[in-house]
């Protein structure tokens, strides 16, 4: 899961270096907290701010080389927290893995039960129970209790992020996929802007 958040992250930087060149090592895809911080990272000339002096901002290169696209990632890929895109996710769980694994958890969901039979050999063929939190699962409930399961299906189970406010409980499969396609998108925003 590591590796593929990351080449997903890699892959908005080299999109970044090649716009620049490769003599500007320290290029990387502009993902922010915030638009304005976003905005910010884009400012192609020193400026004064509440007293303080700014310089330009570390993705004032790629305006310069490109102008315009700025207004393309800030409006419409949107790499900040409150977009609700996935890029600034992607950009936050690369840097948790680079200093520690990214761990997800299996959460079980249903169990299938056959031949559920009663106390009054009453038998219900094939039910399908849900797990609810703390693992309880509710099969089937009869007047008088002493239900048995002649035969347990195969359960189904979900795998989550399990990164705290990162995508925490978002299932990673469907997430990675997401995050694939939006890089995918990002990218080909960028592709059309620059030719």
């Amino acid at each position: 899961m590591g590796d593929i958040v990351h080449n997903l992250r890699s892959s908005l930087d080299y999109t970044a270096s090649a716009i620049v060149g490769a003599d500007n090592k320290r290029v990387h895809f502009p993902i922010a907290e915030t638009r304005e911080d976003l905005v910010a990272s884009f400012r192609t000339e020193p400026e004064v701010v509440a007293g303080k002096s700014k310089g330009k901002g570390r993705n004032a290169a790629l305006e310069v080389c490109v102008p315009g696209i700025k207004d393309i990632t800030i409006d419409t890929i949107g790499p900040y927290k409150s977009s609700g895109g996935l890029l600034w996710h992607l950009g936050k769980l690369d840097a948790r893995n680079k200093h520690r694994l990214l761990l997800p958890v299996t959460v079980p969901q249903t169990i299938t039960c056959w031949n559920l039979r009663a106390p009054n050999n009453i038998v219900i063929g094939k039910v399908v129970a849900t797990v609810q939190p703390g693992g309880i699962c509710r099969v089937a409930a009869f007047g008088g209790g002493g239900v048995t399961v002649e035969r347990y299906g195969e359960p189904t189970a979900d795998i989550l992020f399990d990164e705290v406010g990162i995508l925490q409980g978002n299932p990673v499969l469907q997430t990675i996929l997401d995050m694939t396609k939006a890089t995918f998108e990002a990218i080909s925003l960028i592709e059309d802007v620059t030719s």
